[in-house]
């Protein structure tokens, strides 16, 4: 069992100062997509401003309850799998509660560190409930970091460019970890 988690606090800028980022209705859309496709079992808009919370909360009602779910049923469908909340232990507990254990805390990062898992590996581990923790801004701070149990290595391409959105790095891990494979 699988469970996303897009945190928007406590994540890096540019800089690298810590920073909270804004909740985006793309991000919102496109990995709640990819989770449905993928058969994660819940994706966790996180962040701690109640106004943040209210803007998701808002955009998914009108696909839950308003005019959106008349208007593009499939979307309406991606979307049931999101919910939001104010920390990672809000979330880490709701999955606790779904899957009857806590899950493995898996983080993500696009830099290379010591003692990452490959996906391989991952996706040959996956018995346990496992939560991915996606950073958005410049990444997961060193606190969220901490408290995972394993790291994922980055996803790299041909080039040495490797500044990919939260929602492309969101579809790449699910079809790396979950996606079919063909013989």
């Amino acid at each position: 069992m699988i469970f996303i988690s897009l945190m928007h606090h406590p994540v890096y800028d540019r800089r690298g100062n810590i920073q909270t980022s804004s909740i985006t209705t793309f991000d919102i859309h496109d990995l709640a997509r990819s989770s449905t496709t993928y058969g994660v079992k819940r994706l966790y808009l996180v962040h701690p401003s109640p106004l943040q919370r209210q803007v998701a909360e808002r955009i998914l009602g009108f696909w839950e309850v308003g005019g959106g779910k008349e208007w593009n049923p499939f979307r309406s469908q991606a979307l049931e799998v999101t919910r939001v909340t104010a920390n990672l232990d809000m979330a880490i507990e709701d999955a606790t509660q779904i899957a009857g254990e806590k899950p493995v805390l898996v983080g993500t990062t696009a830099k290379t560190k010591e003692g990452q898992v490959t996906f391989e590996w991952l996706r040959n581990n996956l018995d346990r409930p496992t939560m991915i923790i996606l950073g958005t801004g410049w990444g997961l701070s060193p606190e969220i970091i901490n408290r995972c149990d394993l790291l994922l290595e980055p996803i790299w391409g041909p080039t040495e460019f490797n500044h990919l959105s939260v929602r492309a790095a969101g579809a790449i891990i699910c079809d790396r970890l979950l996606g079919k494979r063909l013989v």
